[in-house]
């Protein structure tokens, strides 16, 4: 492991080693230093039907519509038989402020609540009520009969 040192290139700490800094960190720098693709250059898929597609195109010579990019990072996405789990994993691996607009207009709500969300909307027995007693004599015997936590 490399420690972390002033790097030239990019003018921050980095852990690279110094040779695999300079060259990684000159790319980088004159991909962003490049003029990003025209609008112009891509076109929407046909018949699509996901609101994912909002966030995705493919470049104007893809004919067959094989190789999806993001509209935002203008990098190249998996998909697979028209499967859009991974457009939706990379919006929210690296854009996570456009995957929250997504979720909000796709309508996707979570499937299951969360435990505190769960625990906050039960209400409990009041101490000492009949109930409360019968769940916790069984409770306590289950306990010790069985000598489980």
């Amino acid at each position: 492991m490399h420690v972390p040192r002033a790097c030239t290139v990019i003018g921050s700490l980095c852990r690279c080693s110094p040779l695999t800094a300079h060259s990684q960190h000159s790319l980088l720098k004159m991909r962003d230093e490049e003029d990003p693709p025209q609008k112009n250059a891509f076109v929407p898929k046909r018949k699509s039907k996901s609101s994912i597609w909002d966030y995705f195109c493919y470049k104007k010579e893809d004919v067959d519509q094989k190789e999806v990019l993001c509209m935002e990072c203008h990098k190249v996405v998996a998909r697979k038989q028209g499967n859009t789990t991974n457009l939706s994993d990379h919006l929210k691996r690296h854009h996570k402020a456009l995957y929250d607009e997504y979720k909000v207009k796709s309508g996707c709500q979570p499937k299951q609540t969360n435990i505190c969300d769960a625990f906050a909307s039960v209400t409990p027995y009041q101490k000492g009520s009949q109930r409360q007693k019968e769940i916790t004599d069984t409770l306590t015997f289950h306990i010790a009969k069985d000598m489980l936590p």
